[in-house]
């Protein structure tokens, strides 16, 4: 009786994770963020913390898809969620936030921080091509836009969560 009860308690918790997660790249998904948006612009607030966002989007990712196939994309997809991740600290949320886009929140974290650590970013994805199963490389190169929420702002959590995301991704 108690391993069935065990077991159960280990898939809810499982299937839990897979309504926060996307399954092809493991990073939490948009839902998540946006749960998590606003708890971190709360926090930002209350303890008097910057908070930063990142958009980081893949480069002629249309292009690869074409050229390579859907599942070379896959692998692109792939690998730079875990070239993004290996670069953030365990503080900061990465989630792929729909296609070729992965939005990054930064705690803790200014613009010109998030401005270097974006150039970091996109040096290092760029420096290190993905090597296909057939041995081709594939050179990858994304753009990487950063904003940070305005302090003094007096707009609602959500409002505030929303408006940074949307600058993040128009820069």
């Amino acid at each position: 009786m108690a391993a069935v009860c065990l077991e159960n308690a280990v898939n809810r918790e499982r299937l839990r994770l897979a309504g926060l997660t996307d399954s092809l790249t493991g990073l939490y998904n948009r839902r998540h963020l946006r749960h998590r948006l606003e708890q971190e612009v709360t926090r930002a607030r209350r303890y008097g913390q910057r908070l930063s966002c990142m958009f980081v989007d893949a480069d002629h990712f249309k292009a690869i898809n074409d050229r390579y196939g859907h599942a070379v994309g896959d692998q692109v997809l792939t690998a730079l969620a875990q070239r993004l991740r290996a670069r953030l600290r365990t503080s900061d949320l990465a989630t792929r936030y729909g296609g070729e886009e992965f939005a990054v929140l930064l705690p803790q974290t200014d613009l010109r921080s998030a401005h270097s650590l974006a150039r970091e970013i996109g040096a290092g994805i760029a420096a290190s091509p993905l090597i296909l199963d057939g041995g081709e490389a594939v050179t990858v190169t994304v753009s990487v836009g950063v904003a940070s929420l305005p302090e003094g702002d007096r707009r609602t959590a959500r409002e505030a969560g929303e408006a940074l995301l949307q600058a993040a991704d128009a820069a």
